[in-house]
């Protein structure tokens, strides 16, 4: 929603009364007429929409940040392992490749919107992937 709509006072001879004015974006406005049960309908469902139209924006913002990370995922290479139970049992596991993984985590620890707590967890998890990349399997890093 662009613009906006405010009441504001009337002319001196009739200081009680009360005006809706519309705005739109480049500062120009309209008044819409005194105070009546119409015009209170009329700022009432503009004021609705605003606040459902900024729940909209905030659900897509936050969808974005979500496909963002699927897509850095998406496009990453993978890992393919065998995993072996602790009964005997074997599995296939496949996941985002270990360095995809620690490139992630540290974007992740970088977002200002994240949660602090979480963006340190994110932080401390790359550096100790990082760390058993470099000390157990440094032929991944090449």
């Amino acid at each position: 929603m662009r613009g906006g709509m405010y009441w504001y006072a009337g002319p001196a001879a009739s200081p009680d009364a009360k005006y809706l004015a519309h705005t739109t974006p480049a500062g120009a406005g309209t008044s819409l007429g005194a105070r009546t049960s119409e015009t209170e309908a009329i700022y009432a469902r503009f004021t609705q929409r605003k606040r459902d139209s900024a729940a909209r924006v905030a659900g897509l913002q936050a969808a974005l940040v979500q496909a963002h990370r699927a897509n850095v995922l998406q496009d990453s290479p993978g890992l393919s392992a065998v995993i072996v139970a602790s009964n005997g049992s074997m599995a296939r596991m496949n996941t985002v490749h270990t360095i995809t993984f620690v490139t992630f985590k540290r974007w992740m620890s970088t977002q200002r919107e994240r949660d602090a707590m979480k963006r340190r967890r994110d932080a401390l998890q790359a550096e100790a992937v990082q760390e058993l990349l470099d000390e157990y399997l440094p032929q991944l890093g090449d």
